[in-house]
């Protein structure tokens, strides 16, 4: 057990026995260094340890809230408020890379998570001629709109300077939809609507063929596929058709979303 001395008046310099006993002034002085210089301690990680996993082991709150604007139990879990006794927020960890949101009942907000998902979508009102048999990528060249949700600093999706393409700010998983419309012509019997990656032509796993027959009509093309894509890929609207001339395409939109992350 610890003999306490009897302390003598504390100044403002370094711990000494003559303060306190050298356990707990030892103690003291790593709670010190560690919260203000950098060390090597491979063993000098703040542990704050709880009988019950539901305890608190740390609270954040303002001086004049009734209860703690973020708690993090002992085991884990989070739980938040806007500084009422009503916790209307939790999260908690129900297995291997798996959370679960709980919403409070007497919450009238909340229920979601947002994990910094990225999306992107911009709509052409130029018309474009496309050329007989020949795989054309759609230019966005007057934009209509765009759309981005993405975090500061990330890899734009859709780069104005290159205005054909959406491109994946990191490796993951994406959903991409593409639509364009061909004009009315009576000649040919197909028009096709691809999906194209980096610099290809769409293959028969990213293309979509709207057979036709004599008639002349606007045919309305849409195509969606979800793609494994690396940091840097890109994703172009490509169309083909086989009238034996040029049919303009138009209403053109191209969106994508990051749905996953990658390996």
């Amino acid at each position: 057990m610890a003999t306490w001395i009897t302390p003598a008046t504390k100044t403002n310099s370094t711990l000494t026995t003559a303060f306190w006993n050298a356990e707990v002034r030892d103690k003291v002085n790593w709670l010190y260094n560690l919260l203000t210089t950098d060390t090597n301690d491979a063993d000098a990680g703040l542990r704050i340890r709880r009988t019950l996993g539901t305890s608190d082991a740390l609270q954040l709150r303002r001086a004049t809230d009734a209860a703690a604007r973020l708690a993090i139990t002992a085991d884990g879990a989070m739980r938040w408020t806007n500084g009422t006794a009503v916790w209307d927020i939790g999260i908690t960890r129900n297995g291997d890379g798996e959370l679960s949101l709980n919403r409070s009942a007497t919450s009238t907000g909340g229920g979601y998570l947002s994990f910094n998902q990225q999306a992107a979508k911009v709509t052409g009102t130029a018309a474009q001629s496309i050329t007989n048999n020949t795989w054309v990528a759609m230019n966005f060249a007057a934009l209509g709109s765009i759309v981005i949700f993405q975090p500061p600093g990330a890899t734009p999706m859709w780069q104005d300077s290159v205005r054909d393409r959406m491109v994946a700010p990191s490796i993951g998983v994406y959903a991409v939809t593409a639509t364009v419309t061909a004009t009315a012509n009576a000649s040919g019997t197909r028009r096709i609507i691809g999906l194209g990656i980096n610099g290809a032509d769409p293959n028969l796993e990213n293309m979509q063929t709207y057979e036709k027959g004599a008639e002349a009509f606007d045919i309305n093309m849409v195509i969606t596929q979800v793609l494994m894509l690396t940091d840097g890929d890109y994703v172009r609207l490509m169309v083909n058709q086989n009238s034996s001339g040029p049919i303009s395409h138009n209403n053109a939109t191209l969106s994508m979303v990051k749905i996953g992350n990658g390996a």
